[in-house]
Parts: C-alpha cells; structure tokens; sequence
C-alpha cells in the first residue's frame, strides 16, 4: 500500500486480525490509533499506522510502548498539516534545492523506528 492509502474498518479488521470491540476497546486505552474523519459517516486509519501497529506487535513491544507509538502518530498527524513548514525544515541550509514535499516523513521514521519497512 502506498503512504496515502486509508483502510477502512474491514479492511483494518483483516490486517490486524482483531475483532470490532477489541479495537474500539484498545482506542479507548490508547493502545490504537482513533481514526481519520473521511466524511459524514465514514472513518478510516492511514495504512501506514496499521502497518507500524502490526510491526511493532510482531517485535514485541509492551503496551507502554505501543502506547507512545500510538501518541507519536497521533502528534505526527497535527504536525504534518503545514507543508510550507515541513518544507522549510527540510530545506535549511540547502539555497540551491528546491523544497522537497515529504508529508509522510515522520509516519515512515514511525515504521522504520519499530522495525517495520517504509515504502
């Protein structure tokens, strides 16, 4: 999947093998990320963070670490809004290169991070 794609909730069903209740349940204690508004009546999670999700339980992570993975993607989501900021950042100090536009940056850093593989 590419860093854009939104699952929607069977599909996250399917990837993470868990069932309705136990991911509303583990939203409540922090353990997965809430998910993205698509719309009036629609919900997603960006695919990117069920694959960080999924890498991160695979390597055995405590629920006090998936806990700060999970607030680390939700902070990644608020700071990624500005794409004149994370163009700035990236480019300090090179005058003679255009802005490169990364808005994924930090959700690949995320993946890499727990040992998963950023596409």
């Amino acid at each position: 999947m590419t860093q854009n794609t939104i699952c929607r909730f069977p599909s996250v069903l399917a990837g993470t093998g868990l069932s309705r209740s136990t991911i509303h349940r583990r939203i409540h204690e922090g353990l997965f990320p809430r998910p993205v508004s698509l719309g009036a009546k629609a919900v997603g999670w960006p695919a990117v963070e069920i694959d960080a999700l999924n890498a991160a339980r695979i390597a055995g992570k405590s629920d006090d670490e998936i806990r700060e993975l999970v607030q680390r993607m939700h902070e990644a989501r608020k700071s990624e809004g500005g794409v004149a900021a994370l163009n700035a950042a990236q480019t300090a100090g090179r005058s003679d290169k255009a802005p490169v536009h990364r808005p994924h940056a930090k959700r690949a850093a995320l993946l890499v991070e727990v040992g998963g593989v950023a596409a």
